[in-house]
Order: C-alpha cells, then structure tokens, then sequence
C-alpha cells in the first residue's frame, strides 16, 4: 500500500470519500485544494486518528502549486506515493457559447491536475514506485451536449493519461490510469441531473473507492495509461488472471 496520498478534488464527492478511506487505513492525506472545501474532510480524517493536511491553493493557480506541493512533499519520507487527481468543475449547463467556459473549465480540471502532477514527477521518479489515477467518466465515452466544455476535459484527460503511460513506462515505476467512476450520487451528478443530461450506469460510491485502494495496493502496471470502467474485471487484471489486450480499454475509432 502507498504511504502517502495527495488528492485533488477531496473536498467533496468521490474524491472526498476515497481521502476518508485511506485516512481510515493509517495513509497520511495531503490534500490539495482550497481550505474552505478540503478542511472539513482534513478534520473528519484527524477525528478518526488518521493524519491529513491541506496545501491550501487554487487548482486554476498554477504557478503556486509547482512553488509549493514540492517542498510539502519534502516534509514526508515516503517510499510508494499514491496521486488521486479527482478535481474537477461543470460548465455553465446548457450554455451555447462553449469558448466562455472552456478555459476556466481547463485550467482546473486538466491543467490544475496535471500541474499536481508535475509538482510530483521529481519524487515520483525517485521513489521507483508511485500510481496515479484521473478520472473521465460518460463525459469522455459520449455526447454530452448539457456540459461540453466538461466533456472535451474528460476527453483530453483520457489521452493525456495514455500519452503520461508512454512517457514514463513501467519501467520508471509510476502507473497511469483513468477511471470511469459511474454515475455516483455527488453534488456533481446533481447538477447534471438537473440540467437534464442523460444518466447512464449508475454506480454505489464504495466501487470508485474499491478500485482506488486496490490500485493503491497493487504492484501491477498492467492497466497503466488504460481508460477503466469500476464495472470492467480490472481485479483480473491486476492479479494478473487476465491479459489486457493491445488495444483494450482505450478510446478507438472501431472499423
């Protein structure tokens, strides 16, 4: 198991659950994010015995996360690191000027992500051993005409995680994924319900957060820069029972 998780995203959702979760296994928490959302899950987790701390920041302010997270992360001596790059914000519902919301919606839920990342990538790559996952849900997988600034987010982000794959390879020790959560009962879903957005597979939140404590625990590279749903059999691919073909769980043009 990792022995420290950074997060993105904790402050509610799913993001939020995984942090509780971890801090219940004894894995120190940075969260990321700002104080006013990330404080009360860093207070839920310390209530419990478990140890969390806020790097307080805006994930649209990059330059203060790349200043920042990796001095933060000096302060730990861990050996296997876990990323859980779970931030991320909708577009005005409905809106048909794509271009005003696009950047906003970018700088977070791409570019804040990755800049956590980048922080990271130095100790990362000292460490032999580190996991990351992102997330893109049906935003990715299908039309979303409701909220499409969000969409082409997700779908930047499941490449970006297959073009991070190639970048660092196994042999480098860090592993890429991009998880498919389903349709958990968050704030956000709320939202996309009530814009009337079209709800595909419906998941209980304790399935994104199994996936995120197995991959956590795994030595497995073997869905590294994969696009995997929580209803996909990864536990065969991870224990190695299964083979992940070469062009399975990607995003393909299928002829």
């Amino acid at each position: 198991m990792i022995d420290l998780a950074v997060i993105t995203g904790g402050g509610s959702g799913i993001g939020k659950a995984i942090a509780l979760k971890l801090g219940s296994l004894n894995v120190p928490v940075l969260l990321v994010g700002r104080a006013s959302s990330c404080t009360q899950t860093q207070n839920e987790i310390t209530a419990k015995g478990g140890r969390a701390e806020v790097l307080s920041c805006d994930l649209e302010n990059h330059s203060q996360i790349k200043a920042e997270l990796p001095a933060r992360l000096g302060k730990y001596s861990s050996k296997k690191i876990g990323l859980l790059l779970a931030a991320s914000i909708l577009d005005t519902p409905n809106c048909e000027n794509t271009s005003l919301d696009l950047e906003k919606v970018f700088r977070t839920n791409v570019v804040g992500n990755l800049a956590v990342l980048e922080s990271c990538l130095p100790t990362l790559l000292n460490l032999k051993f580190s996991r990351v996952i992102f997330f893109a849900g049906g935003g990715a997988a299908y039309a979303n005409p409701e909220f499409p600034a969000y969409s082409l987010s997700k779908v930047s982000t499941v490449r970006l995680v297959e073009n991070l794959a190639a970048s660092y390879p196994p042999t480098t020790g860090l592993s890429f994924v991009c998880l498919a959560p389903g349709a958990v009962a968050t704030p956000m879903l709320a939202k996309v319900i009530a814009a009337g957005a079209e709800v595909k597979t419906k998941t209980a939140i304790e399935e994104p957060i199994q996936f995120a404590v197995s991959y956590f625990e795994s030595s497995s590279p073997a869905l590294t820069g994969r696009y995997v749903h929580v209803r996909d059999d990864w536990k065969a691919y991870l224990d190695g029972s299964k083979i992940v073909n070469k062009d399975q769980l990607y995003l393909r043009r299928i002829q």
